[in-house]
């Protein structure tokens, strides 16, 4: 899954470039709960949503992009099957990635002992 992480990371950052309140805990935890319902303990007809507290129409949009593309990499699709339980997902979605910036999935979700 670490290709999988370093793109959603990358892509984040790229967001962060113009819209400094990616960073924001309101912002980091909506992020994060759509990742919980998605894919570490799915929520049966969960959509991901259309606003994730970003200031702009644009960075709402931009946010939900990069999640929806994070979700459907084939990557993480493989992992939610073979990966059995919440934690183990959780696990694989909090293990730290090395990326070029230095920047990683915990900067933008937090960190969580358990699902």
């Amino acid at each position: 899954m670490n290709k999988a992480l370093i793109e959603l990371v990358d892509a984040l950052s790229e967001i962060e470039k113009e819209n400094d309140e990616i960073g924001d805990t309101d912002v980091r935890e909506q992020m994060f709960e759509a990742v919980h319902k998605s894919f570490i303990a799915p929520e049966k007809g969960y959509v991901l949503p259309d606003e994730f507290g970003m200031f702009s129409p644009e960075g709402n949009k931009s946010i939900k992009e990069a999640l929806s593309r994070f979700l459907n990499h084939p990557e993480v699709k493989a992992a939610a099957e073979q990966l059995k339980t919440p934690q183990e997902r959780l696990n694989a979605f909090q293990d730290l990635v090395d990326t070029e910036s230095g920047i990683t999935q915990e900067d933008y979700f937090g960190y969580c002992e358990t699902p």
